[in-house]
């Protein structure tokens, strides 16, 4: 089962775009519930997250299919925004405070316990650069909700674009 959840999750992608492609914005968020509401039967049945894990994604569920009505797209562009971000925060708050250790100065350590100090200051700029990063795509994508056409806005959002892709696109 979590094999079969892990493929419907990354279809998210693929459907957000042909949704939007085919002009029905209400279609992604639909799915959105759906897999907010997929893995709810096999916890209950595995029992292995709390009741408060399950009350909470069946209130997300309602929550977006509440929103749905009216706010397909708003809903829609607010994701990217508010994931990027969040990853922005994890990043940043790694790298402050009297003895943090940076994000990526920990995935280090779990491979390696024993890590050179020389290694762990290029592991800080590395969570540095993470972070701009983060903060970086959060707000290209906050600009293209609001400036660029929905189908670019998908295309940047959903796909990483290459340099061929990108020239074809400009041609036409």
């Amino acid at each position: 089962m979590p094999v079969l959840i892990t493929l419907i999750l990354c279809s998210y992608p693929i459907v957000v775009h042909l949704s939007i492609q085919f002009g029905h914005a209400v279609w992604a968020v639909y799915f959105l519930a759906f897999l907010f509401a997929l893995p709810l039967p096999y916890y209950l049945i595995k029992m292995r997250r709390s009741k408060w894990f399950i009350g909470v994604s069946v209130l997300y569920s309602i929550l977006i299919l509440w929103f749905a009505r009216d706010q397909a797209e708003n809903l829609l562009f607010a994701q990217p925004v508010i994931i990027n971000f969040l990853i922005f925060l994890i990043f940043i708050s790694t790298l402050f405070g009297k003895d943090t250790v940076p994000l990526i100065g920990r995935i280090t350590r779990l491979i390696k316990s024993d890590v050179a100090d020389e290694v762990m200051d290029y592991c800080r700029w590395v969570t540095w650069a993470w972070t701009c990063f983060f903060l970086f795509i959060a707000i290209v994508s906050w600009l293209l909700s609001a400036y660029a056409s929905i189908e670019d806005w998908s295309l940047f959002t959903n796909f990483v674009r290459s340099e061929e892709h990108t020239s074809e696109l400009q041609s036409h």
